[in-house]
């Protein structure tokens, strides 16, 4: 009875599989894998024979298989370095042998630093994505091109030590003033000890437009005119009138002063100038300290009573300014440990003191003036204190803020 088990390839067929693969057939085709490379087990979109060859090769690197003379013969033309293992057969020395998978690596390498290059705009063919020496956020955007969110996942996968760079991503990676780090396998990540994220950037870049606006607002830059006055916490209300600038400073000032927002130290150093105080909340930020204006509101309007004016002048709200000296300007001392005198002044020269303390946490809320009279008609106020009837319609949306300057 004729058996229907697949035929069992014969020496010979063995050995002329190993020269076709290697193009040592006489037949002109190109090698598969270079000569003295041991092949991957597989390869996308390779043929049945391909892939049965590759199978082959990988078991004889592992000793499963074992090759005869014809067999042997034609691995030692590919140069391909063999072990005796007994019984006149032989395998593929693993250890010795150079391996596809490194040419792959080496390929896919110089791959990965071309796209670093372009990426970061330093190859001289593509605008850059993210600026050199930032490490790019890792998460993806419909709007984004295959190649930056691929990019963008690979390079935060270096900087949490998922993957390694090559030589020559790493030397791609030193050209884009990215900080490296080399782990013991000799491959490289980014060092996130030392690299500024593409995040960190800007929340610095949006801290500066912020305590740009702030001194335009309070006419502190020397270009333009006050719209706020200094000490002054304006209402968040603003009239028809008021420009879409003024309108968002009123809204950034009114949540910075309920924990709704928080400045960073660029902008909390320019509402020092303005003299506003501040307090910081647990995440190393700052808000505007409606106690303490509160508390200087008070102070003043006791010191008016005491200087034999009639009762009720002087009893200033919130909106209404600070006396300059009760809150001296010093970002080089946020002593929130230090001790406050009756004027409100924190001991020391007044170029030197800081601000007032405060334990109100970041959260705290104040309702809107509640039991403070509005600074619509106060001579003192600015423009932009109006608290006004109800003619005047609130500011844009809170959700969505604008960061336009005026110069």
């Amino acid at each position: 009875m004729e058996s229907f088990m697949p035929k069992k390839p014969t020496d010979q067929e063995r050995a002329d599989s190993v020269l076709s693969f290697y193009g040592l057939d006489g037949s002109g085709n190109p090698p598969i894998t270079p000569l003295g490379y041991l092949p991957t087990r597989e390869r996308k979109g390779a043929s049945p024979s391909e892939l049965e060859i590759r199978k082959r090769l990988y078991y004889l690197a592992r000793g499963a298989y074992s090759a005869k003379q014809l067999e042997k013969a034609a691995l030692e033309q590919a140069r391909l370095p063999l072990k005796e293992k007994g019984n006149g057969k032989w395998i593929i020395d693993k250890e010795t042998a150079h391996k596809e998978e490194d040419l792959l690596e080496a390929d896919r390498d110089a791959q990965l630093a071309a796209n670093v290059r372009a990426f970061y705009g330093i190859d001289g063919q593509f605008a850059a994505i993210v600026s050199p020496g930032l490490v790019p956020n890792g998460s993806s955007s419909m709007s984004r091109s295959g190649f930056e969110t691929y990019m963008r996942r690979h390079l935060y996968g270096l900087s949490l030590g998922r993957v390694g760079a090559g030589r020559q991503e790493a030397e791609a990676l030193q050209q884009a003033e990215i900080p490296l780090l080399q782990r013991e396998d000799g491959k490289w990540i980014i060092n996130n000890e030392a690299a500024l994220t593409e995040k960190e950037a800007n929340e610095v870049t949006v801290d500066q437009e912020n305590a740009a606006n702030v001194r335009a607002f309070y006419g502190l830059d020397g270009e333009t005119e006050a719209i706020g006055e200094w000490g002054t916490l304006p209402s968040e209300w603003s009239s028809p009138e008021a420009s879409s600038f003024e309108k968002d400073m009123l809204l950034r000032l009114y949540d910075l002063s309920c924990g709704e927002s928080a400045a960073g130290e660029l902008e909390a150093e320019a509402l020092q100038e303005a003299g506003l105080p501040l307090a910081p909340n647990r995440k190393g930020k700052f808000f505007i300290d409606r106690n303490a204006l509160k508390k200087a509101s008070r102070q003043m309007a006791g010191a008016s009573q005491d200087a034999g004016l009639p009762q009720g002048v002087g009893d200033m709200s919130i909106a209404a300014p600070v006396n300059a000296s009760s809150f001296p300007v010093s970002m080089s001392a946020w002593d929130t440990s230090a001790v406050q005198d009756p004027t409100g002044r924190v001991g020391g020269p007044s170029s030197e003191v800081g601000y007032p303390t405060n334990t109100v946490p970041a959260s705290f809320h104040l309702p809107p003036y509640q039991g403070y009279a509005p600074a619509g008609s106060s001579s003192q106020a600015g423009p932009s204190s109006y608290a006004g009837s109800s003619s005047y319609q609130h500011a844009e949306q809170q959700s969505k803020r604008s960061k336009r300057s005026q110069k």
